[in-house]
């Protein structure tokens, strides 16, 4: 169970924030670091997370509103227990339409 939680911390969380170091400190080393020579660390790094993280979040929306719901899609149709799952709820809700139809209006 320990690995399992290791696991989704070091995924989600820390992997994000080393790999996201990393790049911001690579980018300023190689690129800007020697075009412009008057900039420092911390100004790069306000001046980069005000443009990446406003970014980052419409790149994120636009994928949870255009491709979330392939990928649901493709996960629902691998898995045969959520399609059997479906599939019985699909009979309950007819069932129920037809027993409310069924009763007579008061």
């Amino acid at each position: 169970m320990r690995w399992f939680e290791f696991r989704m911390g070091h995924g989600t969380y820390l992997g994000f924030v080393l790999s996201f170091v990393n790049f911001v400190l690579i980018a300023y080393s190689l690129f800007l670091e020697k075009i412009f020579r008057n900039l420092s660390l911390l100004q790069f790094c306000l001046i980069f997370g005000s443009l990446y993280v406003p970014t980052g979040i419409i790149i994120g929306r636009l994928h949870i509103q255009k491709q979330v719901k392939y990928d649901t899609g493709m996960i629902f149709n691998q898995n045969p227990g959520l399609q059997a799952m479906m599939n019985e709820l699909k009979e309950i809700k007819k069932l129920l339409r037809e027993i409310v139809s069924e009763e007579p209006d008061e």
